[in-house]
């Protein structure tokens, strides 16, 4: 209430209303990334898992006919970007079973991405072969079951702020790998 009253008080265009956001945007990629095993300077803040989803598939210069390889069941905040990227960028999208993803990678798999933590069943995916990126879905992750992104072995990690981390709604976190 205090910061409320606060910024009525002196406006949102005064400097000292831009440093407060700036400090607690550090405090917040401080926090998200000590829960993901990660830097601070590794992660950027979303609005939601969804987004850091998008943000990765839009990212990448996919083109028609690459494969983007996902889990059977997945959730619809996974299943709904991955079915934009069939429509407009003219992947293919191949489901196939969480423990089976690894061996399912063919040449022209582009992408593996799915859920870090499955929301049907609880399983935990599998480690995937090198040299094929991995975008994991930790909505159910994050906050849930420990995470090291390092030791994962996946190049991008979504996940929430809300659900198992208990904080408010649109607010999210992307993790991409130094070296990508």
């Amino acid at each position: 209430v205090a910061t409320i009253d606060r910024f009525t008080d002196e406006g949102r265009g005064s400097g000292a209303y831009f440093e407060a956001w700036g400090e607690a945007r550090s405090a917040i990629r401080e926090r998200y990334a000590s829960v993901l095993g990660a830097q601070p300077g590794e992660v950027a803040l979303t609005t939601g898992t969804s987004e850091g989803l998008v943000r990765v598939l839009t990212g990448l210069d996919l083109q028609p006919g690459d494969e983007i390889l996902t889990a059977e069941h997945e959730h619809p905040g996974l299943l709904g970007p991955l079915s934009a990227a069939r429509r407009l960028l003219g992947v293919t999208v191949r489901e196939v079973r969480l423990q089976s993803i690894a061996d399912a990678a063919g040449p022209h798999t582009r992408l593996i991405a799915c859920s870090h933590v499955a929301w049907t069943t609880g399983e935990l995916a599998p480690p995937v072969p090198e040299g094929i990126p991995v975008l994991l879905d930790g909505a159910q992750g994050v906050g849930a079951v420990p995470v090291d992104v390092h030791a994962l072995g996946c190049d991008f990690y979504a996940g929430p702020g809300q659900k198992w981390l208990c904080g408010p709604d649109g607010l999210g976190m992307l993790w991409i790998a130094p070296d990508q």
